[in-house]
């Protein structure tokens, strides 16, 4: 079985980065979550690049997605990084009024 064509790999974890990242930016963490499955899906179907196979615009094009990925993979771990907190916060405001509903409970 013949493996899919790197490059369509690429061009769709591109795209799928930029809903992503735009997600992440308008903070919709659960529909960024929701994305997830097909991330990891489209990462597995990624495999070593036979750069022999390609021309050198070719090349150049695969060096220009892949870098495109790591910048996005790059911002959107910063973005997660700096919603930790407000999630700490929700999550602690969770935890204590479930204690408080435990403690009150008739």
């Amino acid at each position: 079985m013949a493996r899919p064509d790197i490059t369509h790999t690429l061009r769709a974890l591109d795209v799928l980065a930029a809903q992503m990242l735009a997600d992440a930016h308008e903070q919709r963490w659960d529909d960024l979550l929701e994305r997830q499955p097909i991330w990891i899906a489209l990462h597995q179907a990624l495999h070593d690049i036979d750069w022999t196979q390609y021309s050198p615009q070719e090349q150049d094009q695969l060096t220009q997605l892949m870098d495109n990925l790591q910048n996005a993979i790059a911002e959107l771990t910063a973005l997660a990084e700096a919603w930790k907190p407000e999630l700490q916060a929700m999550m602690n405001v969770l935890q204590n009024s479930s204690k408080l509903d435990r403690a009150y409970r008739v």
